[in-house]
């Protein structure tokens, strides 16, 4: 299979294992990744189509690949499974969990007066009943990813104490600009770049990280 330059490409950045990342649908030459970041292939369940496992070489179901700053930690395979719920997170890294929704507080008149964004889905959860059971006249809005998925798969909870919200809403959660290695190595990894500034000197890619 065709391996493209990595420094050519555009890439989503996006959050896995709680660290930022790079993520491409195609698959990268080796010799393009600058030395000092690391670059998986994604393996994709066959029935979901979800990224499920992270390995040096992957054929077979492959996903995508990713660049990071730091490496992962593998099994005795050599391989790292992800629960693509808690490991994958379609937003850029920024310290701490995707934001999952909000809770917009409303007047008597139905206007919304006040919001209430959350990044921890049970503290999201636990407030919205505790909000319901308290006949608090509220709006849950959902946030999805850039697979249309949000952190609630199903909203049965939502009913638990018998009151209900008076409207449910789905909303695209912030996504930024494609992002390029360069840009990814000023970030994360700024120690790099003049080693990497050398290295294209040379014109040649050597020691590269697999």
């Amino acid at each position: 299979m065709k391996r493209y330059n990595a420094m050519f490409e555009d890439f989503n950045e996006i959050t896995v294992l709680g660290k930022p990342a790079l993520f491409t649908c195609v698959m990268l030459d080796d010799c393009s990744i600058p030395k000092g970041l690391y670059r998986y292939d994604v393996r994709g369940d066959e029935y979901s189509g979800e990224p499920i496992e992270l390995a040096p070489r992957i054929t077979n179901g492959h996903y995508g690949t990713i660049i990071m700053a730091e490496e992962v930690d593998m099994d005795e395979s050599g391989r790292c499974r992800l629960d693509h719920y808690q490991d994958w997170i379609d937003e850029p890294y920024s310290g701490r969990a995707s934001c999952v929704g909000r809770i917009e507080y409303l007047a008597p008149n139905g206007i919304a007066y006040g919001s209430c964004e959350y990044d921890d889905a049970e503290q999201f959860r636990h407030d919205v009943l505790n909000d319901l059971y308290y006949g608090i006249p509220l709006v849950l809005v959902l946030y999805k990813d850039a697979r249309g998925k949000t952190m609630f798969p199903s909203l049965g909870w939502v009913g638990d104490e018998g009151f209900l919200p008076k409207g449910i809403r789905y909303e695209q959660y912030r996504k930024e600009a494609c992002c390029k290695v360069k840009d990814f190595l000023k970030r994360y990894r700024p120690d790099l770049l003049p080693h990497m500034k050398n290295r294209n000197k040379g014109g040649t890619y050597a020691d590269r990280v697999h």
